[in-house]
C-alpha cells in the first residue's frame, strides 16, 4: 500500500506542524488513540509508545522518528502484526497563511501472514487517515 492524503489548512506550517507529533495535541484529532508517550524531546530518533483501539482491539507499538525538520517534514515509522508502516508528513505555505499538509504512508508485509491481512488492514487504515486529517483540519480552521 502506498498512499498520498492531502488537506489544505487555514494556518502556516510553524502552527501546524506541532500538531503533528506533541502529545497534547495528537489526542485531539486522532481517532481510537487510548494513549500517547514521547520518549524523549521530540527529533530524529525519538520513539513514541501509543496505543490504539482498531476495531475493538487494544495494540500498543512504538512509532520511531526517522527525520524532523520543522515545520517542513517528518518521517516516521513502526511495525504492527508484521506490517511495517512509514508514516512522512510535508507542510508547504499555500499562499493566505494556509498551509498544504501532505501525508504519504507505505505499508508492507514484513511476514507471509500479514501478506493475508494486508488488504484488510489497508481500506480500514486509508479510512482511519482520512477522518484524522479532516479533524486535525477542522480543529485549526
Amino acid at each position: 500500500m502506498d498512499r498520498t492524503f492531502e488537506i489544505l489548512v487555514k494556518r502556516r506550517p510553524e502552527e501546524v506542524f506541532p500538531w503533528l507529533f506533541e502529545a497534547d495535541k495528537v489526542p485531539q484529532w486522532t481517532s481510537g488513540l487510548e494513549d500517547y508517550e514521547v520518549l524523549g524531546a521530540l527529533g530524529t530518533g525519538t520513539r513514541i509508545r501509543q496505543t490504539l483501539e482498531v476495531s475493538g482491539t487494544r495494540r500498543t507499538f512504538e512509532e520511531e522518528i526517522l527525520s524532523f525538520d520543522p515545520p517542513r517534514s517528518a518521517e516516521s515509522r513502526f511495525t504492527l502484526e508484521g506490517i511495517g508502516v512509514r508514516s512522512s508528513f510535508a507542510l508547504a505555505p499555500d499562499g493566505g497563511g494556509s498551509a498544504r499538509v501532505t501525508r504519504t504512508v507505505s505499508a508492507k508485509a514484513e511476514k507471509l501472514s500479514a501478506r493475508f491481512l494486508l488488504p484488510i488492514v489497508q481500506s480500514h487504515l486509508e479510512r482511519k487517515i482520512d477522518g484524522d486529517l479532516e479533524r486535525l483540519r477542522e480543529l485549526l480552521s
